[in-house]
């Protein structure tokens, strides 16, 4: 692991040994301002959930650096944390959320899917729940304001990997310098000012080029008829009858809600910054997919929907 260390430039280096067939860990890192780190796995037996709760606030004793803690915490903090299976007793919510309350560890917005562990898919009891979290102190968050924590589904495991991507707050004259000409180098790279139409002509925003992409993708997005009839007859059905009556139930106010919390608060902006107004609109930004492009289908789609219409496909 030390050539390994060597070999990207990191400076810090913890590793644990597997035992038998058992993986072991390692941990690496770079020098920079004092934080602390603690890779957490909560107690699984809830009757001993207490220890957990004690621990997290006897470690908080030993040091006042800035502090995240990620892993497997074996708790929730509501209900809306987890999906199908029964009630989540409410004294382990009430002791877990206490807990971190006393020690001053808030939650690392999650994005992606919002569970992170998962038992019995494809069947009538299947269970998701957020058991794994990455949270932080104050302090750690005034160092790194725009920390993300990610699910990155997939895994072959029960539980889905999280990564947590850190970006540190930019300070002195110097650093501000590198970081706005930073931005403005990409912003230039991403302007679009003229592109080509089908004559091999250029136009720009104030000759047609407004009305030359909206034709594009007007064309591109237009659905020709299409008889599909017989190849949805050869689609063997996977929903029972039951779980069909289920799904078209009507929405309950309770799901809307929990759809609509579950959206980050700077999501679903419009173009100036604010929420979309209508509940279906959408901005559609284009982004060159290579330098200087010269028609119109060389820029790659990001779309923004409007939050209600995010709640609605949540939902």
């Amino acid at each position: 692991m030390d050539g390994v260390r060597k070999s990207i430039g990191f400076q810090g280096l913890l590793t644990v040994e597997a035992q038998g067939r058992g993986g072991g860990l390692a941990m690496l890192w770079k020098e920079s301002q004092p934080w602390r780190l603690t890779g957490f796995y909560g107690e699984p037996n809830r009757s001993q959930r207490k220890r957990t709760w004690d621990l997290l606030r006897n470690l908080s004793r030993d040091s006042n650096l800035p502090w995240c803690i990620i892993g497997d915490m074996n708790n929730i903090r509501s209900q809306t944390n987890k999906k199908g299976g029964a009630h989540y007793p409410q004294w382990l919510l009430d002791g877990f959320n206490d807990t971190l309350e006393d020690v001053g560890l808030k939650d690392i917005d999650l994005y992606g899917h919002p569970f992170t562990w998962e038992r019995g898919r494809d069947t009538d009891s299947f269970l998701e729940i957020r058991l794994d979290r990455a949270m932080a102190t104050t302090n750690w968050f005034d160092l790194f304001p725009y920390a993300k924590l990610y699910n990155l589904e997939g895994s072959p495991s029960d539980h889905s990997a999280i990564s947590l991507g850190l970006v540190c707050r930019i300070t002195g004259d110097k650093n501000t310098k590198y970081f706005h000409a930073t931005c403005n180098k990409r912003q230039r790279i991403n302007l679009i000012s003229k592109l080509k139409n089908d004559s091999g002509q250029w136009v720009d925003w104030q000759d047609g080029l407004k009305a030359l992409i909206q034709t594009f993708y007007t064309d591109l997005f237009t659905v020709a008829p299409v008889e599909y009839d017989q190849v949805i007859d050869c689609v063997p059905h996977s929903i029972s009858q039951d779980q069909n009556l289920e799904l078209n139930k009507e929405v309950s106010k309770e799901e809307v809600k929990v759809a609509l919390f579950q959206i980050h608060p700077d999501k679903a902006p419009g173009p100036d910054g604010n929420v979309l107004k209508g509940l279906n609109d959408t901005s559609i930004v284009l982004i060159p997919k290579k330098k200087n492009p010269t028609v119109v289908g060389e820029e790659k789609e990001k779309s923004n929907s409007s939050r209600g219409a995010k709640a609605d496909s949540s939902v």
